[in-house]
């Protein structure tokens, strides 16, 4: 409400940390009773020595130790109007700060003030941090792939508080119990070199993934002092279903619009955005100190205050996303430039902060493949603009890694047919890997192609984003392996796997290109930061994509040498054979592998098999399929 009575004729707000009864300490009501003798008795503020007798002995039975009025500030004004002009002139808006701090021992008394304007105060900017998976929170995003942190929900937490006895406005007993390891996401940022005052409301910006449809979530700011001590400075809630935003939110003040109509419930395995508020809070967080968020279940964190919760029990899982596309982060108000003038107040002593020994930071991470633990609905397809259809095992359980393997069909082909023809989705169960076999883009003829940016084919298209995108899109969906992905295409998919090579090698590990090649002039495909291995499977006899040089692309042989140098290979360790049968309607062991392993970078190598007489479209026997799988296979990041 700070900031909204525009229509009232003269305003005065005082915030604070602190207790419910707070707002009859003596530093308050010295104020109401100033604004009742200037704005209706018409008179000169002073302190009535009866009313701080009384006030003594009032304050004793409330907070247990006697406070007393402050000292007057109108002893050196001599009219109502000047006393009046100058309450008129003093900013709107007075902070007591370090509230239980100041001349009475954890009694409602400030260690310092500061005034504003304005709300949040003039001066503040929006501090951003970004959440890491190991519990750092950084100034900067990450270049990470898809990360998180893992939580399960504590119903039992919602009904428990940290007052549990004593009197909570003078001797509190005080148990703030932090939530166990998997049921919380903690993030700290380094000890901070300057002190850093913050005044207003923050914003948590959660990237979130769940098994269930919804989630109940509290996000906890604290300073972890030096001493290794947490003090809790505000917390905030919010049930995901209702995180539809009011247009008038702010980077600092996300406001939601908390309308039946808008209630939006999660789609299970699906990530989902939402900002979460910490409600207005003025706290200065030490030199020396960090800031630390936790993402938990609400409950624990309040003085009195309990939850009724009707989501998730305990039995699902909320994945925090914490790098990639998917990273959370924390905007905090900070009053640039601006210390304390006191020191570090005492353990316990600021009224409505307790604190206690900092529990450990102790993140289940998660990598990109978050459905190897949430239990992850199977989509239809892969991909919303340009759906991709997959081959799962039969058997297929989420909690096993498996191989990818992404096939890219040939000009005029399409990716079922094109699996089918090699023989690569009838081996999904006997091999146990996961298949996923994209449709290029359609000539207005209907004619699918690849653009790999080489010889061939098609208009430009950005397909190396898109096949990329494809396969984090299983990464997300299924529980691959990242250090087993694997292309494998023919002819125009030949080319398009050739330039994945070039242009994306840190999504896969190996290539296997069928009657392909790739750019005319090597320099177009220079040496990839993490090369990958590659076998080129060419026909003698290839009527399209010829196994010799051409004009159009460089011949099979060619290309060999030229990826085997690109790998760093010796070439001078070639190997010939063996030959193998793996085309049916030609006799004996048509095909001969040649291949260079040593010297080659990783668990890279360089590997050719000619087939002798082989056409552009050989009619291939269950081994081929069985070879090349063996050969991909074998390659591992």
């Amino acid at each position: 409400m700070l900031g909204e009575f525009d229509s009232a004729e003269s305003v005065k707000q005082i915030i604070f940390n602190g207790l419910h009864a707070d707002g009859f300490a003596p530093q308050i009501l010295s104020e109401c009773s100033a604004f009742l003798d200037l704005c209706i008795s018409k008179e000169i503020p002073e302190n009535d020595p009866i009313l701080d007798i009384v006030t003594s002995a009032f304050t004793g039975d409330i907070f247990g130790g006697a406070v007393s009025m402050p000292p007057s500030r109108w002893i050196d004004v001599s009219t109502h109007a000047e006393a009046l002009a100058r309450w008129e002139n003093e900013d709107l808006i007075r902070i007591l700060m370090d509230n239980g701090a100041g001349a009475y021992p954890y009694l409602p008394v400030a260690a310092w003030e500061m005034s504003t304007t304005t709300w949040p105060p003039t001066g503040v900017d929006a501090e951003r941090w970004y959440f890491l998976a190991d519990g750092q929170l950084v100034d900067k995003g990450s270049d990470t792939p898809d990360t998180g942190v893992a939580i399960h929900p504590n119903p039992e937490v919602s009904q428990t508080h940290w007052w549990t006895g004593g009197n909570i406005w003078s001797n509190p007993t005080v148990e703030w119990i932090p939530q166990a390891e998997g049921e919380n996401a903690r993030f700290q940022t380094a000890p901070l070199r300057n002190d850093m005052v913050m005044a207003g409301t923050g914003s948590v910006d959660l990237w979130l993934r769940s098994d269930s449809d919804n989630a109940e979530l509290e996000v906890l700011l604290t300073e972890i002092r030096p001493d290794g001590e947490e003090v809790r400075v505000q917390a905030g809630q919010l049930e995901w279903a209702y995180r539809r935003l009011d247009n008038s939110s702010t980077e600092l003040q996300p406001v939601q619009c908390g309308r039946e109509e808008l209630f939006t419930l999660l789609e299970p395995g699906v990530w989902s955005y939402g900002r979460i508020q910490i409600p207005a809070f003025a706290h200065t967080f030490r030199e020396g100190s960090s800031i630390r968020m936790a993402v938990n279940t609400p409950g624990g964190d309040t003085a009195r205050w309990e939850f009724e919760l009707d989501g998730p029990g305990a039995e699902a899982t909320h994945v925090i996303g914490t790098g990639g596309d998917h990273q959370s982060s924390i905007a905090l108000p900070v009053i640039s430039g601006m210390e304390a003038p006191m020191p570090l107040p005492a353990c316990n002593s600021l009224r409505g902060q307790p604190c206690r020994t900092a529990p450990p930071i102790e993140n289940v991470v998660v990598d990109a493949d978050f459905c190897s633990l949430l239990t992850c609905p199977i989509p239809e397809t892969l991909n919303d603009e340009r759906p991709s259809e997959f081959v799962l095992p039969s058997d297929y359980d989420p909690a096993k890694e498996y191989p990818l393997v992404v096939v890219l069909h040939g000009f005029g082909a399409n990716g079922p047919i094109q699996s089918l023809y090699m023989g690569v989705s009838p081996a999904v169960d006997d091999r146990d890997f996961i298949l996923v076999h994209p449709n290029g883009t359609e000539l207005p003829s209907g004619t699918k192609f690849w653009y790999s940016g080489a010889s061939c084919c098609g208009f430009p298209v950005d397909d190396v984003s898109y096949i990329t995108g494809l396969i984090n899109d299983a990464k997300g969906a299924f529980n691959v392996n990242d250090y087993q992905v694997y292309l494998w295409g023919h002819s125009n998919g030949g080319f398009m796997s050739f330039t994945m090579a070039c242009e994306a090698s840190s999504s896969i590990t190996a290539i296997a290109s069928l009657a392909g090649s790739s750019f005319v002039d090597a320099g177009d495909c220079g040496p990839s930061d993490e090369p990958v291995g590659v076998l080129q499977i060419h026909g003698t006899d290839d009527g399209i994509i010829s196994y010799d040089d051409s004009a159009f692309s460089p011949g099979a042989e060619a290309m060999f040498e030229r990826t085997a140098g690109f790998l760093g290979c010796d070439l001078g360790s070639l190997t010939v054979g063996p030959t193998l049968d793996i085309v049916g309607n030609l006799d004996g062991e048509e095909t001969t592998a040649r291949a260079c392993n040593d010297g080659c970078i990783g668990d890279t190598s360089a590997e050719l098999w000619t087939i002798e007489d082989g056409p552009h479209i050989p009619s291939f026997n269950t081994n081929f399929a069985e070879n090349v799988l063996d050969w991909l296979f074998s390659k591992s990041r």
